[in-house]
Order: structure tokens, then C-alpha cells, then sequence
């Protein structure tokens, strides 16, 4: 049987969840972003995103289902396929019975949800013949479930201390995008080392161990799925000496002895990370953090005093509007006028105030970014 051609989609979306990808002709296409893999008859455009599962999950859970794969929205202009292979997340080996897995589906007219049986299950991959869709996704039942592959993506955040965020997350490509993309919104660093863990079981308590004097919160994980809409969650390892080496495992707990799940050995050079310049222009988030929590800035903010003057260093507020503002005898009306003046910035001048407030007040905007 020929081999599948690894094919570029066009995203179609910022958040890099939407794709759209043609096909000439007949062959088997898969898809280097999502692993999505296509077999064509004719000449075929296909468009697909990411979805979450929340919405679907007390039903699914109702008919004893679990998901085993990223959820998608997939609509074909076109020739049918002739089957579609999804990518899942399951430890499986040898041949499995396949009353344990169904393919969760709902046509694109009306909200009904129905469950398919798959055409065949591989290690990597279920397949289904002649789909119809729009949304699909494949799911394990919850009387067997099975060991699922996971990964360890370690980031190195932009805060006075070194501080690493360490997550413990199903192999789900739409999970790890999320958890890239809200790292990279916070000019966190990914440290690259191998990610892949032995089989996790979901329920499971995974506890993060160093022999350093790093601190870790916390230690413990419990480990399950939490669809690409959640925040997932992660262990903080802080340390004040970025000279020393640190050591990570993940164990899993265990009443007998803990077991190792996944190690590695973190350099000094490993986690050195550039400054960020004050007068980079790229954006904090879709919403920048200054929007997205003016309220609790304005709020909480006790000393505004060293933001003005580092606004005013650079320009960004006159010296009449510093006077206005430092006039006002309560620190929520210095910060309530404070917005008003901040009206007329660019991203640039809002990147600005974020940079010496993380500065100034890093445990504040952590507060505030992990709500």
C-alpha cells in the first residue's frame, strides 16, 4: 500500500485551530499539523478545527464513553472520502476488541449525537470508512480503559526567580498547542527535552520530584483529561540559583514504591532565556493583559508611583498627566486615571506597562495570570 503524503494545511484562524487543505486526485494524505489522515477518490477540499469536548462530555460519560482523541469539526467540498484515520492517545497492543471504542459523531443537520463503530483500530490510529460528518472524534469505553501515551512539556516563564512551569498532559496535539500558545502569550521560554512519558493512567496521582533546593507546588498531579478549552494543569518548580543543574522526575504513586515515569536533567545552559525588550511590540495576549484585567488592576494596584515614572521616562504620559494623575489622593483614582490617559496607546505603550509592572509587582500579575 503506497505511503501517506505529508501535506501543509493553510490555517484559517489566529489561534492556529482552523485549517484548510485540497487534495488533486485520488491518494492517502495526512496532515502535518494535526496528524489527521485523508483517503481521497477525486479531487477534494477539506476544512477542519479543533473543538472542545466540554459540551459533549455529560453525554457521552451517560452512555459510558470517555475520549480518546482530539475532537474535530471536519466538512468536505467535493469527492467523499473514503476513510478517514484519527489520531488518538491510547496505549494499545496487539489486536483489540472493538466494543471497546466507538467514533462519538454528529451530522452537520440537527444536534442529535450517535456513536459509530470504527472500521479498524491501530497502535496510533482509529479508522472509519466512508465518514460523513461534521464532528467526530473517537472515545474508549469507561468499563476498560485503557493506558494513555503522555508527555512532559517544561517552560521557562519570564519572572525575577527561575521559575519553570512542568505540565503533565495527554499526547493530544490540540492540548499541547493550548498549552504552547497561553506560554508563548506569556513570553514564558519551551525547554526542549524528550517529552514522552511511559503509559498514564487517567485518576492516577503523579507526584514531581528534584533533588536540588528547588521548591515545587505543587508536587502531586492527578492526571486526567481535561479538553483544549481548560486551563491544564502544572507543577511551579522555583529555584534562585540558575547556576546549578536541576533534575525533574515524575513518579507515579504508588501505596508499595513509586514508580518512574519520566526524567531528565535540566542545565544551567538549558534555561538561560533573553531579557524581553521594553520596546518589543508584540502582544501580551488576543487581549492584552492590561484590558483583560482592568478591573483588578485598578483595584489592587497599592503603589502605581514606579509604573509612572518609568511611563514617563519613556514618554509615554506627559508631565501634566503625571502631575493629574499622582494629584489624585486615593490609589484607585491614581489607577482609575491612569486608564483613562492609556486610551491613546498603541500595544507598544500597553507592552510597556506590562513589562515594569511584572517587574515591579511579579507576584501580583502572576496572581492575575493564573486565574
Amino acid at each position: 500500500m503506497a505511503d501517506w503524503i505529508l501535506k501543509d494545511p493553510r490555517m484559517t484562524s489566529k489561534d492556529g485551530m482552523s485549517f484548510s487543505i485540497s487534495f488533486p486526485g485520488e491518494g492517502r494524505y495526512e496532515c502535518s499539523v494535526t496528524g489527521l489522515r485523508f483517503e481521497t477518490t477525486a479531487e477534494t477540499t477539506i476544512t477542519y478545527r479543533y473543538c472542545s469536548w466540554d459540551q459533549y462530555f455529560p453525554d457521552i460519560t451517560r452512555r459510558g464513553w470517555s475520549p480518546a482523541s482530539s475532537l474535530f469539526d471536519i466538512k468536505v467540498t467535493g469527492a467523499e472520502l473514503a476513510a478517514i484515520q484519527i489520531p488518538h492517545f491510547l496505549c494499545i497492543d496487539g489486536k483489540p476488541c472493538k466494543n471497546e471504542f466507538r467514533f462519538f459523531h454528529m451530522e452537520e443537520e440537527g444536534d442529535n449525537c450517535t456513536v459509530l463503530d470504527p472500521s479498524l483500530v491501530f497502535s496510533k490510529y482509529a479508522v472509519l470508512l466512508k465518514p460523513t460528518f461534521t464532528l467526530i472524534g473517537f472515545v474508549q469505553s469507561i468499563r476498560r480503559m485503557f493506558p494513555v501515551h503522555g508527555i512532559v512539556i517544561i517552560f521557562r516563564a519570564h519572572v525575577a526567580k527561575l521559575t519553570l512551569h512542568v505540565y503533565l498532559i495527554p499526547n493530544s496535539r490540540d492540548i499541547e498547542k493550548v498549552v504552547q500558545s497561553h506560554e508563548k502569550n506569556h513570553h514564558s521560554v519551551e525547554i526542549n527535552k524528550p517529552p514522552q512519558t511511559r503509559p498514564l493512567r487517567f485518576g492516577q496521582k503523579y507526584s514531581l520530584k528534584t533533588k536540588s533546593s528547588s521548591v515545587i507546588i505543587p508536587e502531586i498531579l492527578e492526571f486526567y483529561y481535561l479538553s483544549s478549552s481548560q486551563r491544564q494543569s502544572y507543577c511551579e518548580v522555583c529555584t534562585n540559583d540558575i547556576n546549578i543543574a536541576v533534575d525533574l522526575k515524575f513518579l507515579e504513586c504508588s501505596p508499595h514504591r513509586d514508580i518512574c515515569i519520566w526524567e531528565c536533567v535540566l542545565k544551567p545552559e538549558d534555561m538561560q532565556i533573553q531579557p524581553l525588550k521594553e520596546d518589543e511590540s508584540e502582544s501580551v495576549e488576543e487581549k492584552h493583559f492590561m484590558d483583560k484585567y482592568k478591573s483588578e488592576i485598578i483595584q489592587r494596584l497599592t503603589n502605581p508611583e514606579p509604573i509612572l515614572d518609568h511611563l514617563l521616562s519613556k514618554l509615554y504620559i506627559t508631565d501634566e498627566e503625571y502631575d493629574r494623575i499622582r494629584s489624585r489622593d486615593e490609589y484607585q483614582e491614581k489607577n482609575r486615571e491612569l486608564y483613562k490617559v492609556s486610551r491613546s496607546w498603541s500595544s507598544k505603550g500597553k507592552d510597556v506597562f506590562y513589562m515594569i509592572l511584572r517587574k515591579k509587582n511579579p507576584h501580583f500579575v502572576r496572581s492575575l495570570e493564573e486565574k
